[in-house]
């Protein structure tokens, strides 16, 4: 099994890693995320947006756009070579950038 993945589950599982804590808030994230459902290990969304509801939710979350793909495209530049991805989520949970 890769080491990050073991890595990983063992957060998820227990908390800890062999001498990494998860921090308290992460904790609470994946908490409310199983609570809504959230698969850590499904591969990909029941739900797909239409164009049009892609750009609305876009739309109504211009500003939050704006400063988040500055902050993303930094993040880019060091993670490039890694296997993080990015991706943006507006207040439904919906992906509006990667």
């Amino acid at each position: 099994m890769d080491e990050t993945l073991k890595i990983w589950e063992s957060l998820h599982k227990n908390g800890y890693y062999e001498g990494i804590t998860l921090a308290e808030e992460i904790r609470q994230s994946w908490a409310r995320s199983r609570s809504f459902g959230a698969d850590p290990y499904k591969p990909r969304c029941d739900v797909v947006l239409s164009a049009a509801e892609l750009q609305e939710r876009k739309k109504n979350n211009s500003a939050l756009l704006e400063q988040a793909t500055v902050m993303m495209k930094y993040l880019d530049q060091f993670m490039r070579d890694t296997n993080f991805v990015f991706f943006l989520e507006d207040s439904e949970n919906y992906i509006i950038s990667t």
